[in-house]
C-alpha cells in the first residue's frame, strides 16, 4: 500500500475472481480475469489507465501462474494497438 501511495504512476490489477474476497492488496484495482477476454473491455480499461497516468501496471492473482500472466499478455497485445499510443511497463 505504501508503494502505491508514493507512486501514482503504478497500478496493481488484481485479476482473481471469487478468491478476491479472502484478501487483496490495498489500493489495487479488482478486475477479474474474465474481463480480459473481449477486446472492447480491454481497450476500455487501457483507456482508463492511460488517462489516469499509470505507467507501470502489475497484474496479480493468487499464485500468478495462470490468470495474472494470461491477463497481462492479453493487455500487452491490445495496448500495442492503442490509439492514442500508450506504452506502460507491464509486470
Amino acid at each position: 500500500n505504501e508503494l502505491l501511495e508514493k507512486n501514482s504512476s503504478l497500478q496493481v490489477v488484481d485479476v482473481r475472481t471469487n478468491d478476491y474476497a479472502g484478501g487483496h492488496i490495498k489500493g489495487s484495482i479488482h478486475r477479474p480475469a474474465n474481463l480480459f477476454e473481449e477486446n472492447e473491455d480491454v481497450d476500455d480499461f487501457i483507456g482508463k489507465l492511460r488517462d489516469s497516468g499509470k505507467q507501470r501496471v502489475v497484474f496479480h492473482c493468487m499464485v500468478s501462474q495462470v490468470r495474472g500472466p494470461t491477463s497481462a499478455r492479453r493487455f500487452i497485445r491490445r495496448v500495442s494497438a492503442a490509439d492514442p499510443p500508450y506504452s506502460p511497463q507491464v509486470f
